[in-house]
């Protein structure tokens, strides 16, 4: 369509549609291709239901009768062009794409749509959902708490120690049925409320995977508790299965059974506990959302917190998104930096997991420190054009913004941090050695560096002994991925270098033949410790 048929025939894009609220007293919801876009009133419902192609200008007054005057409907229909939501081409109608990015850092990947298979739960949730049923499982959280409690040496236990392969695997398999449950946990309760579940799938959330469930459905529930309870569904889900999976390891004997029930409760425990953080896109968030009744909480808080930054060194002016938050700058100043550590955290496990897959790995890591870069230079661009569209004075706009480079680059050159190489130990008949894996630090290996050996736990360490470098003679070998990681058997081996140790205290009698090292007690500037923990690993494992 061109400029001019708007003008005369406005129509809806055909990925739009306007959706009834469940009651009268609700708005009506904008949805392009089925995620909520806005929310409006019902005269604003009505004009999107009558721009059909078909009706110029005339005919629409005509059919909406007074008080509409040609004036008001000529802003109405300029806000909804400006929100993209005409047939104009200048926009591509929203595909159902299987796989979809989310920004700032998340990759969806569609696996089918659960509306049919939620449907059948309809009745058997009548009789959990309610103050009973929340009751309930409330109360049998607690009591799974308690249980780990009484367990309390054998959690210690479990948590100082590494996993055995075969735990491992049956624990990836138990989580992942769990977290199916958690997000068919979301669309049973949204089905419930009358909602619809439209995706379940498979994404990349911060570098981590993970799955998902599309509840955004849950807009169109007529009261915000309904709204709450779906985000909160899965959390309940993740907590009933943590208590029933304790209670089982508080009957069981002891042994592997055991040992694996402990871990796949705390596991749930845990992820029922992170998915409450508010500062990103998980439960908690949009639990908190649903209860404000505010919808892109997030996005707005950034946008105020960007704009105040802006504001305080640009001198730029700016409308509160969120005026009737006084604490909407410093929420969104948190949603900013918490992605921060997220990407950290997991970038130092994909780095971690070079040990044993080489190649594959580094190129992963390399890719998604580009997406990091990509993503952050993005963002930066955006934040100077925005000041430059809210009246920031240009020269201080230039002056300040060189101030910033310079700081930061001042700060990367002459903040020191510590650094140690991570590495592990293997004790044999031969001695103690150092060994590092593949991408290991070993430019930084020399005779007489100090070494604190540790035993290789899943959660907690303890140290085992202090050793020294004896000599400077590194030796191609192969070491038990045990020393790396956490999981694994001894059996399973992995290209390594070693070097020979010299035990100068405290080696405790019970040390288990492998476990970390710790290397080295250097203080290097902030930058030397980004190459050296992000960026050297991979290059050098690409370049071996």
């Amino acid at each position: 369509m061109s400029a001019g048929a708007i003008a005369r025939h406005p129509r809806l894009a055909p990925d739009v549609n306007v959706c009834a609220p469940a009651t009268s007293d609700l708005p009506w919801v904008i949805t392009v291709a089925d995620q909520p876009r806005a929310r409006v009133s019902a005269d604003i419902a009505r004009v999107l239901a009558l721009i059909d192609g078909q009706r110029d200008r005339a005919a629409l007054l005509a059919a909406l009768g007074e008080p509409w005057t040609g004036s008001a409907l000529d802003r109405v229909i300029e806000r909804i062009a400006a929100a993209g939501l005409l047939d104009d081409n200048a926009r591509r109608p929203a595909k159902r794409r299987r796989i979809a990015f989310r920004p700032p850092l998340t990759v969806q990947v569609t696996l089918f749509d659960p509306s049919r298979l939620l449907a059948v739960t309809r009745t058997a949730l009548r009789v959990v959902i309610g103050r009973a049923g929340l009751a309930l499982a409330v109360l049998l959280a607690l009591t799974g708490l308690l249980a780990l409690g009484l367990l309390g040496n054998k959690v210690m236990d479990v948590l100082a120690s590494p996993m055995p392969l075969t735990t491992a695997a049956a624990l990836s398999l138990a989580m992942g049925l769990a977290t199916v449950l958690h997000e068919l946990g979301h669309g049973a309760v949204l089905t419930h409320f009358g909602g619809r579940p439209h995706r379940l799938g498979v994404m990349l959330f911060y570098l981590t995977p993970a799955l998902f469930c599309d509840v955004s459905d849950g807009w169109r529930l007529p009261r915000r508790q309904q709204r709450v309870a779906v985000a909160l569904a899965g959390i309940i889900v993740h907590c009933v299965l943590g208590a029933l999976a304790a209670w089982t390891a508080f009957a069981a004997p002891a042994g592997t059974f055991e040992r694996g029930m402990l871990l796949f409760s705390m596991t749930c425990y845990f992820l029922g506990l992170a998915n409450l953080v508010p500062l990103v896109k998980l439960d908690g968030y949009f639990a908190l959302v649903g209860h404000l009744d505010v919808p892109n909480l997030r996005s707005k808080a950034t946008t105020d917190a960007r704009h105040m930054l802006s504001a305080r060194l640009f001198g730029s002016r700016y409308e509160s998104e969120l005026p009737q938050f006084r604490w909407a700058v410093a929420y969104g100043l948190a949603c900013m930096l918490f992605p921060v550590v997220l990407v950290s955290v997991a970038l130092r496990r994909w780095i971690s997991g070079l040990a044993g897959t080489g190649v594959a790995t580094a190129v992963i890591c390399l890719a998604l420190l580009g997406l990091i870069g990509w993503v952050a230079g993005r963002a930066g661009w955006r934040a100077l054009r925005e000041s430059w569209a809210n009246g920031a004075n240009r020269l201080r706009l230039v002056v300040v913004g060189g101030l910033l480079v310079s700081v930061s680059a001042a700060a990367a050159a002459f903040i020191h941090v510590p650094y140690k190489i991570m590495a592990g130990y293997v004790a044999d008949a031969d001695g103690v050695h150092l060994v590092l894996p593949e991408g290991g630090d070993t430019g930084r290996i020399r005779a007489g560096v100090r070494v604190r050996l540790e035993t290789q736990g899943l959660v907690l360490h303890s140290t085992v002994g202090t050793a020294v470098v004896e000599r400077d003679m590194p030796r191609a070998a192969t070491a038990p991925v045990t020393a790396f990681l956490a999981v694994g058997s001894t059996a399973t081996r992995l290209p390594a270098t070693t070097y020979p140790l010299t035990v100068d205290g405290g080696w405790r009698p019970d040390a288990p033949d492998t476990g970390r090292a710790l290397v080295g007690d250097e203080s290097v500037p902030a930058a030397v410790w980004v190459w050296r923990t992000y960026l050297a690993p991979p290059l050098k494992v690409l370049g071996q």
